[in-house]
Formats: C-alpha cells, structure tokens, sequence
C-alpha cells in the first residue's frame, strides 16, 4: 500500500454512481504539511489505480478589529482542508469526486454543471499517452500533475488556458499567458479552474 494508515485517517467510503469506494480521510494541514506529503506519495498512488488528494474547503472572510479607533480588517482563511487516500479509484471515478467536492462552485462561473462537464472531457483528452493524477481540489480549482507516459504539449498547455479563459474568466497579459504555458509543460503539473 503506498500510503501506510495510522490512527490519524478515517475509513470513510464515497459513493459514485451505484459503486461504493473504500476512501480514507484525515484532516490536511496546511499548504506545508500537505504538500511534501503528496509529493512523496501521489507518484505511488495514481501508478497502483488509486487516488491521493488535497480537498481545501471553501473560504471564509472574518472581520477583526484591527485598532483601538475601531478600524475593520478582513481575514481570508479556508474552512478546513481533508487528505482523501482512496486505493483503488481510476482516473474516470476520480473525476466523478470533483462535483462531490464542490468544483466548479457557483461562485467561480456561471453555469457549474455544463463547466463541471467540459472540465471532465478536457481532462480525459489531456491523459491520452499519459498518467496524470489529481492532487487537489478547490471549489475553483482541479490542480493535476504529470506522474507517467509524454509530456505536456504547448499545444495541449494553451487550450487549458484559453479553457480557463472561456469558463472562468482569468485574464493574463501576452508574457503571463506564455511564462505560465512554458512552466506547466516543464515542470509537468497544471491548475484547471479560476486560479
């Protein structure tokens, strides 16, 4: 098993269609936590059949005082984040899991159900000749990476981004737009969603 399961995980089964995966949950740390984790196991996980994913909950805006005259400040903070371990889930069911997690949220397009299903065909064409995995999943984003098989292609890099373009408003400057293109295909990883 490429993840060993201490007390801190928590069989909790999901529920796909009429299919019922064995998943484990344990609450994620932060972004520093989590992270190194996942770089040491994804690899492993998505190689055997099986899903290792960040769920990072929605945000939460707190107001606090920030001095004695009263003045407001604002705080951003996620509500949670969980670490899903699921051993035996493929690619196609771990795409079913990015609607039960809440992506697309209603916040970050339009129409979440046909987005939610344009994401889903986008993604199976871009691991064709490939094994990618997704590792986190927000209300606005799908962050996958590169684990086997040939590497991103610019053509393949500049139809995600216009994708997040179309569906999700992002906007990015000429140099944006190819320094970002550039760093997907080389460093193997790529963010679908409002980022």
């Amino acid at each position: 098993m490429p993840v060993e399961l201490d007390d801190t995980w928590t069989c909790s089964p999901i529920q796909i269609g009429s299919k019922t995966f064995t998943a484990y949950r344990r609450a994620g740390g932060g972004i520093n936590d989590d992270s190194p984790f996942i770089n040491e196991h994804l690899k492993a996980v998505v190689g055997q059949g099986g899903l290792l994913l960040r769920h990072e909950h929605d945000w939460k805006v707190t107001e606090e005082d920030i001095d004695h005259w009263g003045n407001k400040g604002y705080k951003l903070a996620p509500t949670g984040t969980d670490m899903w371990y699921v051993p035996e889930c493929g690619f196609n069911e771990s795409l079913e899991l990015l609607g039960i997690f809440g992506f697309p949220g209603r916040g970050v397009c339009e129409e979440p159900g046909r987005i939610l299903k344009l994401s889903k065909a986008l993604l199976v064409d871009l691991r064709r000749g490939r094994t990618i995995g997704v590792y986190s999943v927000t209300s606005g984003t799908v962050s996958v990476e590169h684990v086997a098989g040939k590497g991103f292609t610019t053509e393949e890099m500049t139809r995600l981004l216009r994708f997040n373009e179309m569906h999700f408003g992002i906007k990015h400057s000429k140099g944006e737009f190819l320094d970002l293109r550039r760093l997907y295909r080389r460093a193997g990883f790529f963010i679908l969603g409002a980022m």
